[in-house]
């Protein structure tokens, strides 16, 4: 019981970074509470990945966010709030890709 109040605390406490636009802090305060459900061999906790996945697209970890945003996509196939970010965040990882080679194939056809 100890370990799933430490991860609903960290889990509120992150909410209210994010609300305070301290998104690196809240970043590290949802990777220490999946760090302390890691070590009691707890699963992972659908609303904490859609937060950290919230949290990595707001500070443009698109990548990041879209591996934690479909880890909670699959867990709750359902809720469309996942759904949306997700998406949003793999239209970013794309839009990047596309950029990328874009800058890759101009750098080797000079």
């Amino acid at each position: 019981i100890v370990p799933e109040l430490f991860k609903t605390c960290l889990s509120n406490l992150a909410a209210v970074l994010l609300k305070m636009n301290s998104l690196s802090d809240a970043r590290n305060v949802c990777d220490e509470a999946f760090r302390i459900m890691a070590r009691y061999k707890r699963p992972n906790d659908v609303k904490l990945l859609f937060r950290r996945g919230h949290v990595l697209f707001l500070l443009k970890d698109y990548e990041g966010a879209a591996t934690d945003l479909t880890a909670a996509a699959q867990m709750s196939p359902q809720d469309t709030k996942i759904a949306a970010q997700l998406k949003e965040a793999r239209r970013h990882v794309e839009l990047k890709r596309k950029r990328e080679k874009q800058a890759y194939s101009k750098m080797f056809s000079d």
